[in-house]
């Protein structure tokens, strides 16, 4: 896990230089050892280690793997070029480098360990990503997880739409590791599910999620980790205005159910 996460470190530097079109030499360092890599107008164009020049994008991701399986990777950039380097066949742009750096980091993870990092979480692709995923071309199953992120998609149910798979589900870590996607603010599943219950008159305590046994002080409780999740503030200015409503109508009877439980008397 170590590799990926010095990977998505130096994935999201690329990515930062290439859209700021910078030109200059970004040092990867790890273990003393520096891994030079030269820009030019966003456009990785050259670089290398000791005894091996780069000659094409793949050279430039097999050494930056093995700067990221060290541990302790640090960067630095300057504005002037290494000029004892070759350039490469074909220069390839700072953000296209680091998606590809981050899909080969990610090829060894299992999809446990990328469902227990990514969660239930609703995901969107964020202006960034947006961004991002306009710089380069996407594989058939990454434009397929692209057009269920600009909707909004449960984490969980990326494998089972069409077009997606494991390898999109694998592309939506990808993007988060990089901010490209990020959760919703708000729990969107659990307002979803709780406006469904409102609507349907729901007695209090199922709508706080209490057993018939429940104390005022677990209603008290019940109703703060609800409102953690579901205040219309968590879905942020960006969120449509009809989801924002939805969330204050749910979060109004949430009150009431709690002030309900809390007023009347243990039978």
């Amino acid at each position: 896990m170590h590799v990926l996460m010095g990977a998505t470190t130096v994935a999201r530097v690329l990515i930062g230089l290439g859209r700021a079109e910078a030109s200059g030499t970004l040092d990867v360092c790890a273990d003393g050892r520096p891994c030079p890599v030269r820009f030019d107008l966003g456009r990785v164009v050259g670089g290398g280690v000791a005894g091996h020049e780069w000659s094409d994008p793949d050279d430039v991701i097999e050494a930056l793997l093995r700067r990221a399986a060290v541990g302790d990777v640090t960067l630095r950039f300057v504005e002037h070029p290494y000029e004892a380097f070759r350039l490469l066949d074909e220069p390839i742009h700072g953000s296209v480098l680091g998606m590809r750096l981050v899909r080969s980091a990610l090829g060894a993870l299992d999809v446990d360990s990328v469902r227990r990092e990514l969660g239930r979480d609703v995901y969107r692709l964020t202006s960034s990503g947006e961004a991002l995923v306009n710089s380069f071309s996407l594989h058939p199953d990454e434009r397929a997880v692209v057009f269920w992120l600009r909707r909004g998609v449960e984490a969980e149910d990326v494998m089972g739409l069409p077009g997606c798979g494991v390898a999109g589900y694998r592309f939506l870590y990808a993007l988060k590791l990089v901010g490209a996607a990020s959760p919703r603010g708000g729990d969107y599943p659990l307002m979803l599910r709780k406006r469904r219950q409102v609507r349907a008159s729901a007695s209090p305590r199922a709508l706080l999620d209490l057993p018939e046994e429940a104390t005022a002080g677990d209603a008290r409780r019940a109703l703060r980790r609800l409102v953690r999740n579901l205040h219309p503030d968590r879905f942020g200015d960006e969120e449509a205005t009809g989801l924002r409503r939805a969330s204050s109508e749910v979060v109004t009877a949430l009150v009431a159910a709690e002030s309900t439980l809390s007023s009347s008397p243990r039978k």
